[in-house]
C-alpha cells in the first residue's frame, strides 16, 4: 500500500536546491524542464536518458533539490520516503505543505522536471532510477514521441492532466522487469554512474524506456473510484500486516465486507495483478531475506512467510526468481564469498 500523508515544509527548509526550468541544446539534446511541452509530443522528439543508477542503500538522506530532467524512481526492494514539494521558488508560499509518500516494494514515483523532492532511506533498500530530457531527431522518425502519442489514448490523456508527480503501484511487477532489462543495456556506461552527458542513443534503450512511459501513463490516467481504491487499499494493508499467516483473500473479502470475486475485479483494475500474485511476490520477498541472512532451513522459511506447504512455496519462489530456493541460497553465498574476498571483478 502506498501511505500518504501532508506535512507542514518548515522542517525541510535547509539545504534546499532550487532548479529553474530550463529548454535550451546541448549538441543534439533537448534538455527540457516539462515533460508536457506541446513542442515535445507534436514535433519529432526521442526520450534520452541523461543519467540513471541502480543501488542498494542502507542509509540516505538527500536535500529538498529538483532536476530539469524528468525522473522515474522504483523501489524494487525495502522503502524509501519521499516528499515532494511543488512550490515554484525558494521564497513562493503558495504552497505551505508537501506530500510524503512511503514507498514499498514495487512503489514508482514520476517527477516532471523541476518538482522539487527529498530521498530518505534508513532500512536496506534497492532503488532504480532514471532522468530523461529529450532530443531532436535528425529526420521525421516514425519511432518518435508522437508517433507514441499518437497510437495511445491512455499517454493522451496522461498529457491532458498534467500530473506535476504520481506514485503508482507496479504489483504485478512489469515495470520491474522493464527497469532490469534497462539497466543491463546500460551497463556499459559508467557502470550505472549518473551525468551520462548528452545522452544515451539505443534503440533498445530508447524502446523500453518509452514502454516505461506508457505503462505510467496507463496507470496515471485512471479514473478510479474513491470507494473501489479504498477497497483495494485496505486489501493490501491487510497483506502487509498478516503475509506471514494463513490468511487467504477468501477472508480479506470478507472481512471488507464485499465478494471475493468484486474485490478480484478490483484488484486486476487497481494492480494490473491479482492479490494472490501480490500477496506470494510479498512473501517470496521476505523469503528472501530469510535466505540470504540467515541458515534457517528452507521449510521452515516457507511456513514463516505464510505457506502452508512445501510445495506451494517451491512452486512460487521457482515462479518469481526463475530457480529453487536452494539454489537461489547457494548462488547468493557464493557471490557474498568473492565480494568478501575482494575477487569479484564485476
Amino acid at each position: 500500500m502506498i501511505e500518504n500523508v501532508t506535512i507542514k515544509l518548515i522542517n525541510f527548509t535547509k539545504n534546499v536546491n532550487y532548479c529553474d526550468m530550463i529548454f535550451c541544446k546541448e549538441g543534439d539534446l533537448m534538455i527540457s524542464g516539462d515533460f508536457y511541452q506541446d513542442e515535445l509530443w507534436q514535433g519529432f522528439y526521442s526520450a534520452s536518458i541523461s543519467a540513471f543508477y541502480a543501488r542498494k542503500l542502507d542509509y540516505f538522506d538527500m536535500a529538498l533539490h529538483a532536476h530539469s530532467q524528468v525522473e522515474i524512481m522504483y523501489v524494487a526492494r525495502g522503502r524509501a520516503h519521499l516528499y515532494v514539494d511543488e512550490r515554484q521558488s525558494a521564497v513562493d508560499n503558495s504552497h505551505e505543505q508537501i506530500s510524503a509518500y512511503i514507498l514499498k516494494r514495487n512503489d514508482l514515483i514520476f517527477l516532471n522536471g523541476g518538482v522539487r523532492h527529498r530521498l530518505q532511506i534508513s532500512d536496506d533498500c534497492r532503488i532504480y532510477n532514471v532522468e530523461f530530457a529529450f532530443r531532436k531527431n535528425d529526420s521525421q522518425r516514425q519511432d518518435s514521441l508522437q508517433g507514441l502519442v499518437q497510437s495511445s489514448q491512455e499517454l493522451r490523456k496522461f498529457l491532458d492532466i498534467k500530473r506535476s508527480h504520481i506514485v503508482i503501484q507496479d504489483a504485478a511487477g512489469r515495470i520491474e522487469n522493464l527497469f532490469g532489462f534497462l539497466m543491463n543495456e546500460l551497463s556499459p556506461y559508467k557502470n550505472g554512474s549518473v551525468e551520462i552527458g548528452a545522452g544515451i542513443n539505443s534503440d533498445i534503450i530508447d524502446n523500453i524506456l518509452k514502454i516505461i512511459i506508457l505503462l505510467v501513463a496507463r496507470s496515471g490516467s485512471r479514473d478510479k473510484s474513491d470507494a473501489g481504491e479504498i477497497y483495494v487499499r485496505r486489501a493490501l494493508a491487510m497483506i502487509d500486516r498478516l503475509y506471514d499467516t494463513d490468511i487467504d483473500i477468501g477472508q480479506i473479502s470478507s472481512e471488507l465486507g464485499i465478494s471475493q470475486a468484486y474485490l478480484h475485479r478490483l484488484s486486476k483494475s487497481y494492480l494490473d495483478t491479482t492479490l494472490h500474485t501480490y500477496m506470494n511476490r510479498l512473501r517470496i520477498e521476505k523469503a528472501i531475506k530469510y535466505l540470504e541472512n540467515t541458515d534457517m532451513p528452507i521449510v521452515d522459511i516457507a511456513f514463516s512467510c505464510g505457506f502452508n506447504n512445501r510445495q506451494s512455496f517451491y512452486k512460487a519462489f521457482y515462479k518469481y526468481q526463475g530457480c529453487s530456493a536452494r539454489d537461489y541460497r547457494t548462488d547468493f553465498l557464493a557471490r557474498k564469498d568473492r565480494l568478501i574476498g575482494g575477487h569479484d571483478m564485476e
